[in-house]
């Protein structure tokens, strides 16, 4: 290799090492959603920014939509609820009202889980996938959340089971429904 060559190629890495560290030294990349809020806000403002720092609020995403007239503002609205409600993690807030789209659907898929199985326990990791699928196996909190809302919709609670009873640590049995208001044997 040349002198030439040599220098040349010297004097490139010097400058993509330059370039380097001055990007280290003077970019700064963040997550901070704070940045994007205005500075003097009122109460909703400052209590919203401090939840994002605190991380509370870490998976919020908001989106305003401005500009045009009310009725064409309303339809853009409807359509970026359409196209976000798929995404099942996805609950989003027009107007105030929240959505969790799928709710119903989510719930009577994990009745119907519970009701193919009636009489004998279903592991948590099993409900899960069964439900959510694979991805969601070890995410016992979301299924103990689901269920909860389940019992609320069906007028019972872990205290007081009727249909659905826990077997901690495992997983969930259904009772057959007309065992579900007879006398336990178990006194």
């Amino acid at each position: 290799m040349s002198l030439y060559r040599r220098t040349a190629l010297f004097a490139w890495l010097a400058i993509i090492a330059a370039s380097a560290w001055w990007t280290a030294r003077h970019v700064v990349f963040t997550s901070d959603l704070t940045a994007f809020l205005p500075a003097a806000g009122g109460r909703l403002e400052r209590l919203l920014v401090e939840q994002l720092r605190s991380g509370v609020a870490s998976r919020t995403m908001l989106v305003a939509i401005e500009g045009g007239a009310p009725s064409e503002l309303a339809r853009l609205s409807r359509e970026l609820a359409r196209a976000i409600a798929p995404d099942r993690p996805i609950a989003y807030s027009p107007n105030g009202a929240v959505v969790v789209p799928g709710d119903e659907a989510r719930l009577r898929q994990v009745l119907a889980n519970l009701l193919q199985n009636a009489g004998r326990v279903i592991l948590h990791e099993d409900l899960l996938s069964m439900t959510w699928g694979p991805e969601y196996r070890n995410d016992l909190q979301y299924l103990r959340v689901w269920v909860s809302r389940l019992r609320r919709k069906l007028g019972e609670s872990s205290n007081h089971p009727g249909l659905i009873k826990t077997v901690p640590g495992v997983g969930y049995t259904i009772r057959e429904p007309d065992e579900a208001h007879a006398p336990d044997a178990h006194g």
